[in-house]
């Protein structure tokens, strides 16, 4: 973007195209329709499914809190 027209004291101003041309909008998405009955139970069940045989305790991560209870506990002296 010039700022005047004196070539001489000419300044590129920063327009936000960082030396590039503004690339167009993308053209809207249609909006969603909603889900059927069958589909959200068809969808439910599918993360039941998923989450069905999910390990959800972290031995490691077991382990470490009991190492870091017993580091922390004081004994009798």
């Amino acid at each position: 973007m010039k700022v005047s027209a004196d070539p001489l004291i000419d300044e590129a101003v920063p327009d936000g195209t960082f030396g590039g041309r503004q690339t167009p909008t993308p053209a809207p998405r249609p909006p969603l329709r909603p889900w059927t009955s069958e589909e959200q139970a068809q969808h439910r069940q599918d993360l039941r499914d998923a989450l069905d045989g999910w390990d959800w305790h972290d031995d490691y991560q077991e382990a470490r809190r009991t190492r870091q209870r017993n580091r922390t506990r004081r004994t009798p002296a």
